[in-house]
């Protein structure tokens, strides 16, 4: 069986939580804002780490979201 190695990124995620979405994880929170906006209601961004492909993110407090859309 071979063995899967997955990836960590640490950055500023643009996420949903209902139905769950990562969006994507970007270094600068700029970038992350703007990605926010462009996909528009319910997404959130959170300074955290996680694997966009295997749609997971995390982060420390849910109450630290930079912005809601």
């Amino acid at each position: 069986m071979e063995k899967r190695v997955t990836t960590e990124t640490v950055g500023w995620g643009v996420i949903r939580m209902v139905p769950w979405h990562v969006l994507g994880i970007y270094p600068t929170s700029i970038v992350a804002q703007i990605r926010c906006m462009e996909a528009g209601k319910g997404y959130e961004v959170h300074l955290g780490e996680g694997n966009e492909v295997e749609q997971r993110f995390v982060w420390d407090d849910p109450d630290d979201a930079v912005d809601r859309s």
